[in-house]
This record gives C-alpha cells, structure tokens and sequence, in this order.
C-alpha cells in the first residue's frame, strides 16, 4: 500500500521553493552523478536546513559529514538507509546540531568583493 512518510507531489512554483525548504526537517540529495553546483542543497542551506547527500561533487565541498550535514558514498544504498535510521533516531544530535553550523548566507555582493579583493593585489 502507500507509504504514510513518503508523498510525490506537484512540483513547487520557483517562487515558492525557499518557503518549502523553511518547512522540512533535512533535505536528502541522493545524487549518483556529479554536482557541480548543487543549487538544491544551497537552497536548503541558505534557509537553515541540513542536507543530507552523496560524497560526491560540490556537495562534498559545501557539506561537512557531522558538522552541518551528512555525507554518504553514492549508490550506497545500505549507507543511506543508516543515515537516515541515525537521524530519524536522533534529531536533537543530527539535524539540530547541524542546523546551527550551517555556513551564513552569501550575498553576490559578497562575492563581488571577494573578487575584488582578489584581484586588486
């Protein structure tokens, strides 16, 4: 029969992602092929949810296993499955914990005066 924990909706308007992001506990990001910029997992971030994901990417260099996030091997599915039994089982310790060592938001503007400051030496 259905499943009560997993629901496939109407995709989300793009206007409304970051309100839908607001309201989930973690965001899983499965993905078996390279991320080169993981906009989804930004997303989730910049509002304060934690992703968990692949070990794959830019995933990898924008998620620290433990710290804001949790890595696994891509295609593992048995290490997905423990991941998500250790945070359904321990949400104060996983998704709170990392919730408030997500990195600040980064506005272009700040992006433009790195770069600047990078290339006016």
């Amino acid at each position: 029969g259905p499943d009560a924990w997993v629901a496939f909706k109407d995709p989300i308007e793009p206007h409304k992602v970051f309100d839908y992001l607001r309201t989930v506990d973690l965001l899983v990001c499965p993905s078996r092929t390279l991320e080169g910029g993981p906009t989804v997992a930004l997303e989730a971030m910049a509002v304060g949810t934690p992703v968990l994901a692949t070990n794959i990417g830019a995933l990898s260099e924008i998620i620290t296993d433990g710290v804001n996030g949790r890595l696994v091997a891509p295609t593992h599915v048995p290490a997905l499955a423990r991941a998500l039994t250790e945070i359904a089982g321990d949400p104060a310790g996983t998704i709170d914990t990392w919730r408030r060592a997500l990195p600040s938001v980064r506005s272009m503007d700040d992006v433009a005066r790195d770069y600047l400051q990078l290339y006016s030496r």
